[in-house]
């Protein structure tokens, strides 16, 4: 027989009892059942709710003698059975049996619109001194029961080392039948819609860049407090990593899947305590109507009147005002004095206040509230008491029955994603982390638990990790200037990244000035890394469209690239410099209109350029004499405004580069006829002397032909 650890006798009956887990409210099938689920039909559905033969609105509407049948609001139930179909907003749906005009009848309706009034029972009753070890599931039933419960093999693989450290512990699927993509994009920050916060102390890098934030000027806002306490909307990373259940399937953070149902048999003050040490209200006294307490005696009472497990209320308060308390607990705020609220309930951040003067203002006014929540809340008794039921009546007790559920609201029978107790996105961690220190430091963690773990649809492969940079992400330029030119458009610190500029042909250089918006950002001109966040670079300029990359590095190692086109003009009509004997492709920088057989000295004086521009002709990088022929695929070089400018020259009939036309050229093009692709471009259009644009033909070699027969002459 195995026994259990303990330190003193009275935790051994506290283990035995624990056999009897606390019951998980509002999921169906967590353990053997003795007594029927029931409910009641919500106020979801004012105007009565209509019943389908099936699960799911595709099926046909439940009839009764011939008549539609809609079951009234209150109406109760009994639940049969739970149907997860592949549908965003409805996916969970019961199978009922109600009674309809003195008739039992069965269907299916959506869970959204049914409250739990009724579990199973956990356990059985008849003998409550059976050891925790009879009921351990074998490793091969565990496999069974981890297949049954429908989690994933990337689930499996925690839940098995989990299931080998602590035997007694139960894991159940809560099949959301929510895609992971959808439950993400409901709950990641948007301007106007903040789910989640992180708090100001963690790195720069969780916080979300797409709401609350202003990339020109790198200002985070915070969506509540101010200074050392601020919280500032989430990244989406930040988001996925704390949503995967997965990253929290271990000994510690498992804590945040189990029931938050008050368990007298269970929950010890002893283990409140364990929960507040270190805070401002262990072992502290406080007085209620004349009687002394400890804040542990009051979180009792407040578990017993609400029915909410006292190592979540403790744990939550101390998650919600700190370990040193806040202005929620001091009772001493000079617009709210003598009130008290533990746990923050109400403390919104908004125009007209702060979140905690908002808290206290909530808990000063009983108007419109339910008398349950025991309003005003003038004590630190009364306020930890009333708050408990506030919690349970919202949350536990209607399907956010664990920390995770209160944080993520992802159980539809309260509706989705907006009913969230709290922003912080650590808190189930933290709060998890709590309550584990209280069971480890009784001696509690080989007691039976059940854990209820959340599973979506089409969850990621791999688990969700935290950013691994901690730096900023801001990669934008605050300024980008021209030391002699403008840009197109005006330079601003927004998402325009391509930027032009036209420059006059003399201009054949530019500095460019650029900064960063972020001090830690560096910059890249051109490819030259600068190391720096503000730098001024020279970049020299071709005639033409020159691209130039700025590209920013932010210290996390994200990367914004900006293009600057500029574009540097040519000489306008750069013809004119020359006579008008030859033609000029401007475009394709080729001159034609050359005599065969003219000398390198003939061409110059023809071209009628001052010599102030140095004109000379070269071949094969070697200037020619003025006695030299001028041939196809000679180069002309000037120099002008400073900058050598390169002209190739071309004379029709001259295939072969020599500057005659013979039987040599007529090989030539007999060649490339037969063979086409013997040519180079200059050499092809040198090759279709009848400049038809069909290319070289039998008509070319006709015509160069009949010139070097002196029967025709070619037109340059």
């Amino acid at each position: 027989m195995r026994f259990l650890k303990k330190r003193q006798i009275t935790f051994f009956v506290l283990m035995i009892a624990l056999v009897s887990i606390i019951f998980i409210p509002m999921l169906a099938g967590l353990a053997s059942a003795t007594e029927q689920k029931k409910g009641v039909v919500n106020e979801n559905a004012p105007n009565g709710l209509n019943v389908r033969t099936g699960a799911g609105t595709t099926y046909d509407k439940l009839t009764y003698n011939g008549v539609n049948v809609k079951i009234g609001m209150g109406t109760e139930v009994i639940i049969l059975d739970e149907v997860t179909v592949n549908n965003v907003n409805n996916p969970r749906w019961y199978e009922i049996e109600f009674t309809y005009e003195n008739t039992k009848l069965q269907g299916f309706v959506s869970a959204s619109y049914i409250t739990i009034t009724q579990m199973p029972d956990s356990g059985s009753t008849e003998d409550t001194t059976e050891e925790p070890g009879d009921v351990e599931l074998s490793d091969e039933e565990f496999e069974v029961m981890l297949e049954e419960e429908g989690f994933p093999s990337s689930y499996k693989v925690y839940l098995r080392e989990l299931h080998e450290k602590h035997p007694d512990w139960k894991f159940k699927a809560l099949q959301t039948g929510l895609a992971w993509d959808v439950v993400v994009e409901n709950e990641k920050s948007k301007q106007g819609r903040i789910r989640n916060t992180i708090s100001c102390i963690r790195p720069i890098s969780y916080r979300s860049t797409e709401a609350l934030y202003d990339w020109a000027t790198d200002t985070y806002y915070p969506y509540d407090g101010a200074g050392n306490n601020s919280w500032y909307a989430v990244s989406d990373d930040v988001l996925k990593y704390y949503l995967d259940p997965r990253n929290f399937l271990n000994e510690t953070q498992i804590f945040q899947f189990e029931s938050l149902a008050y368990s007298a048999d269970t929950q010890t003050k002893e283990g409140v305590e364990a929960i507040l040490s270190g805070s401002f209200m262990s072992n502290t006294e406080i007085t209620y109507e004349g009687q002394t307490y400890l804040y542990s005696d009051a979180f009792m009472a407040a578990a017993e009147y609400s029915k909410v497990s006292p190592y979540h209320l403790a744990s939550r308060v101390r998650q919600e005002v700190g370990a040193s308390g806040s202005g929620s607990t001091s009772g001493t705020n000079s617009t709210y004095p003598g009130i008290y609220n533990f746990y923050n309930i109400g403390a919104n951040d908004s125009a007209t206040g702060g979140a905690v003067l908002n808290g206290l203002k909530w808990a000063s006014d009983a108007t419109g509230k339910a008398s349950e929540y025991l309003l005003p809340w003038t004590s630190q008794y009364i306020s930890i008491k009333g708050g408990s039921y506030y919690l349970g009546k919202n949350y536990i007790n209607k399907g956010q029955y664990t920390l995770y559920l209160e944080k993520f609201d992802v159980e539809i029978t309260n509706g989705l994603y907006a009913h969230q107790y709290m922003t912080n996105v650590e808190a189930p961690k933290s709060e998890a982390t709590k309550m584990y220190s209280a069971y480890e430091s009784y001696d509690m963690l080989d007691t039976p638990m059940t854990f209820v773990i959340p599973v979506y649809l089409n969850m990621p492969s791999k688990v969700c990790a935290l950013p691994e940079s901690t730096g900023s992400p801001n990669n934008w330029l605050k300024s980008l200037t021209l030391s002699n030119a403008d840009l197109t458009p005006t330079f601003k610190a927004n998402q325009v990244n391509e930027y032009d500029s036209i420059v006059e042909y003399d201009v054949k250089s530019l500095e460019i000035s650029a900064a960063t918006v972020n001090s830690n950002a560096k910059i890249e001109i051109s490819g030259i890394q600068t190391g720096k966040n503000s730098v001024t670079q020279k970049v020299d300029l071709e005639v033409g469209i020159n691209r130039i990359p700025i590209r920013v590095t932010a210290q996390n190692g994200d990367v914004r690239e900006y293009v600057l086109t500029v574009v540097r003009k040519e000489v306008e009509n750069i013809s004119e410099l020359f006579g008008d004997e030859f033609h000029f492709d401007q475009q394709n920088k080729v001159i034609s209109g050359v005599l065969p057989d003219m000398t390198v000295g003939e061409f110059i004086e023809k071209l009628g350029m001052s010599t102030e521009y140095q004109p000379k002709i070269y071949r094969d990088n070697q200037e020619k004499k003025n006695s030299d022929n001028i041939a196809t695929s000679d180069q002309l070089k000037v120099e002008v405004s400073g900058e050598e400018i390169t002209y190739q020259i071309m004379i029709y009939g001259d295939v072969n580069g020599d500057g005659s036309i013979n039987a040599i050229d007529l090989l030539a093009v007999r060649k490339e006829i037969m063979n086409p692709g013997t040519l180079t471009d200059l050499y092809k259009k040198a090759a279709n002397v009848d400049k038809n644009e069909a290319g070289i033909n039998a008509v070319d070699l006709l015509m160069i032909r009949k010139h070097i027969l002196k029967e025709y002459t070619i037109e340059q």
